[in-house]
């Protein structure tokens, strides 16, 4: 009896390369304020650049289907992103000064949580695109390795 690839298996998807990859990518964009950096090129870092380096970490594992890597990319991407946005919104409330009256801290909450969810989902998708294109160059390559 003969064993084939498929016999063995898979790897384990480890969703935390992807989460902590990101948070140390956020972390080092952090260190400058985001009006040090013209909004393109933070744009580009937060938004392209680190979600898109996310997925290439969670990708090069070979745990799970493709649904499964794309998914766990986009929320470990996707979570490091609002852990980065709201800390960040945190710290430029503590810079402007505090709320005086519980309506507004209240309305500062709401729209920082607003925000950050925004920002998490727009790194997710990305993340998700990314993911999803570089299982699409894995599958070419395994198909002509056959």
């Amino acid at each position: 009896m003969t064993t084939s690839r498929y016999d063995y298996a898979p790897e384990p998807l480890y969703p935390w390369r992807a989460f902590f990859t990101a948070l140390v990518l956020y972390a080092l964009l952090s260190v400058r304020e985001v009006s040090d950096w013209t909004t393109p090129v933070w744009l580009t870092v937060a938004f392209g650049v680190i979600p898109a380096l996310g997925a290439l970490v969670l990708g090069r594992g070979r745990g799970g289907t493709v649904g499964d890597r794309i998914k766990a990319s986009a929320l470990s991407v996707g979570m490091a992103m609002a852990l980065y946005t709201g800390f960040h919104l945190i710290r430029l409330h503590r810079g402007i000064g505090s709320a005086s009256d519980a309506g507004t801290a209240v309305n500062v909450f709401f729209v920082g949580l607003t925000v950050s969810l925004i920002y998490a989902v727009g790194a997710s998708v990305v993340s998700a695109v990314v993911g999803r294109l570089w299982s699409v160059v894995g599958a070419r390559r395994a198909e002509e390795n056959l």
